[in-house]
């Protein structure tokens, strides 16, 4: 009985023996092809580009016009509440009602404006950001694989906090998007053809 215990005992010591080498020979074997981790700063890559600096540069000076208009509404607004702290000790009770109406609906007038300026801008702002992500993100997957990354992460976001091999390819990223993507004057991009020299 008791050889035969002992003959199960030794038995399963060797098979705990090949699991425990198996693991360990698998650890080993991830520890010496570690990953290399490729980051891009998206947003910061998107507005270093030329053609988000030209798209930012055309929605400012398209802006600019609503600025100053909204501007102009400010200005009244601060002048008419001068005017009501100047002018109520000799007003009427009607007439400062009126005043103050009149005060209400322009501050409303320029509070829609604001926040329409603010809406449509930021549309503008979206839009452009979206078709330039777009072709860089084809870029970031080139780009990867030409650093030998295993993978890519946007540091922007916030999603890798830490690891042993990363590589901050953003610049990379800018100059070959500004190689690829040709911006013209106006803000408008076209492709630029990759021609070998020869």
């Amino acid at each position: 009985m008791l050889s035969k215990i002992s003959a199960t005992s030794l038995f399963l010591s060797c098979i705990s023996f090949q699991i425990i080498s198996a693991s360990e020979a698998k650890a080993q074997s991830l520890n010496t092809s570690k990953l290399k981790i490729c980051v891009v700063n998206v947003q910061t890559a998107i507005l270093q580009t030329n053609e988000g600096k030209a798209a930012k540069s055309k929605i400012e000076k398209d802006a600019e016009k609503d600025r100053q208009d909204i501007l102009a509404k400010q200005n009244q607004l601060k002048k008419m509440e001068e005017d009501f702290q100047s002018q109520q000790s000799i007003l009427s009770d009607s007439d400062k009602i009126a005043k103050q109406k009149e005060f209400q609906i322009k501050l409303q007038d320029y509070q829609k404006s604001q926040m329409s300026f603010e809406q449509k801008t930021r549309s503008k702002e979206l839009a452009a950001t979206q078709e330039i992500y777009q072709k860089i993100t084809s870029i970031v997957k080139e780009t990867r694989k030409k650093e030998d990354c295993s993978m890519a992460f946007d540091s922007g976001a916030g999603v890798l906090l830490d690891a042993d091999d990363v590589k901050d390819i953003t610049g990379k990223i800018v100059e070959k998007y500004n190689a690829v993507y040709k911006t013209s004057e106006n803000g408008s991009e076209s492709k630029k053809e990759n021609k070998k020299k020869g």
